[in-house]
């Protein structure tokens, strides 16, 4: 007490200012503090709509996110003040919910959705909306599978889903946006789901739905065909089926996703996973594909004969978040990747992980052909010991057309961009392959591969970086007109005296 008295007797006036100032300002922070707005943003409740009327009994409510929401919890009632809710449910973690128990027929109910954060709870801007069931039972555009449902044309609904997703497909009409759900737990599939165009396919997530699969019947040997595919989307590429001389068919509309869970090949007894042919409007995401024979997926027009112009191109494919691994495979004559792409305009694919151990990360099919594709923010690992080519190749295009970009890959092996020589001319101050911010570091040390294979016109590669390759560079004669590379660095390649000793890059 001595101290403290002495020290109030004796302190400098202006700080004594600045003292009190501080401590004024703290109370005043800690008074804001409590009078902070939460962390979430606000955000809306999108089905069912207000007023909406004739809602199946077996609703799916969906709202939009809520930014620095930890969960949400939906509360619904057929009144307006909440008492005695019918559904009730904490804690969820997306932003969407199926209800598992029936509502009541021709009744108008009230929901509302609350986001909660770090600091707080915030309520959707239009809860408290209402919407009115139908009088009768009525299917949902909803079809539910279940691991333990039956396989019987009657079922489908929540109550009772069917058993596999092959057997929902068939059930599911055309065109209508139906969507395909599937529910948590392991599948067992030995039938190929032929999913119709305009249909979805949602599972509840990558590490809870998994399509199992030991072979699908009907599988054909024939590398470029889909047969022997669990997920089928494909839609007629030539007048006469796998004979890519007749008359060729222009794409379909698919306008539809596959979302949320794993194809299991079971030790690559299942031939592919995902094979989508000749539809446009495609998406996947959030989907792992493992232990698949010859390839993870398909996203390609159709077979062609080689070397032709396509006459058609698909459209608006996009695939992203998905992971594949191991699923190419070595043969005598090629070795297959993992996502394999052809004939695409507009693609977008990103965030994509490729682990494989014999096979190639990205790849094209038939004979490739782009157009406008992105391919960016990709892992790819794979093997760098190879028989046939020395090592095995992270992304390999072949027939670049213009507007195309490779960037913002990690990767451990090289790049391949070729061009058949009678195809795809110089374009007339076009580039034709932007590859940047790639960064490629071998990872054992020891390579005798380009980093970068260049066998096309009008590429540009630029802000890379790429180690401990057997060359960094090497432009072929298939293709020498308006290549640009700068502001690369190439580090620890090796010289080779009949390429002329250029370690950096090398011209054919």
């Amino acid at each position: 007490g001595g101290e403290a008295a002495a020290f109030r007797l004796n302190i400098d006036p202006t700080m004594k200012k600045c003292f009190l100032s501080i401590v004024c300002l703290w109370v005043w922070l800690a008074g804001c503090k409590k009078e902070l707005p939460t962390p979430d943003s606000g955000f809306a409740q999108k089905s069912p709509a207000s007023g909406a009327m004739d809602v199946a009994w077996l609703p799916v409510f969906e709202w939009n996110a809520s930014e620095g929401a930890a969960s949400y919890a939906l509360v619904v009632s057929n009144n307006s003040s909440y008492a005695s809710p019918v559904i009730d449910v904490p804690e969820l973690k997306e932003t969407m919910y199926t209800a598992t128990v029936a509502l009541t027929g021709n009744t108008k109910y009230y929901w509302k959705v609350t986001a909660t954060g770090a600091n707080g709870a915030t309520l959707a801007t239009n809860a408290g909306i209402a919407f009115t069931t139908a009088s009768a039972p009525v299917r949902s555009s909803r079809y539910y599978v279940a691991p333990d449902g039956v396989d019987s044309p009657e079922n489908g609904t929540a109550a009772k889903p069917f058993k596999t997703l092959a057997f929902a497909a068939s059930q599911v009409p055309a065109d209508k946006g139906d969507t395909i759900l599937l529910a948590a737990g392991t599948y067992t599939e030995t039938r190929a789901a032929m999913i119709p165009t305009g249909v979805h396919v949602m599972g509840t997530g990558q590490d809870k739905t998994i399509l199992s699969s030991s072979g699908i019947i009907g599988t054909s040997p024939n590398k470029n065909w889909y047969e022997g595919s669990l997920i089928l989307l494909v839609s007629p590429h030539n007048d006469v089926p796998h004979d890519p001389k007749t008359l060729v068919l222009p794409p379909k509309d698919g306008n539809q996703t596959l979302s949320g869970f794993t194809i299991d090949g079971n030790n690559k007894s299942l031939k592919a996973g995902v094979w989508v042919e000749n539809r446009n409007n495609v998406t996947m995401h959030h989907v792992s594909i493992k232990n698949c024979d010859q390839r993870g997926a398909v996203f390609a027009a159709g077979e062609k004969d080689w070397f032709a112009y396509p006459k058609f191109w698909m459209q608006n494919t996009k695939v992203y978040n998905c992971t594949f691994t191991n699923c190419g495979k070595d043969l005598t004559d090629e070795t297959l990747g993992n996502l394999c792409l052809a004939q695409l305009d507009g693609a977008d694919i990103h965030d994509i992980t490729i682990n494989d151990n014999q096979g190639y990360g990205i790849k094209f099919i038939f004979d490739g052909y782009f157009k406008n594709t992105k391919i960016h923010d990709c892992n790819i690992t794979v093997s760098e010991s190879d028989s046939k080519w020395g090592e095995d190749i992270a992304v390999e295009l072949w027939n670049i057309g213009p507007g195309n970009e490779v960037h913002d890959i990690v990767c451990n092996t090289w790049l391949s961009i070729v061009n058949h020589p009678e195809m795809f001319g110089t374009p007339a101050g076009l580039e034709q392959m932007k590859v940047y911010n790639i960064r490629m570091i071998d990872k054992d040390g020891n390579s005798n591969k380009e980093a970068v294979e260049i066998g096309a016109p009008g590429v540009e590669v630029y802000n890379s970086y790429f180690e401990n390759k057997g060359i960094g560079i090497a432009i072929w004669d298939m293709g020498r007109q308006n290549i640009s590379v700068h502001n690369n660095v190439f580090y620890n390649a090796t010289e080779k005296s009949n390429w002329a000793s250029g370690a950096a890059i090398y011209i054919d």
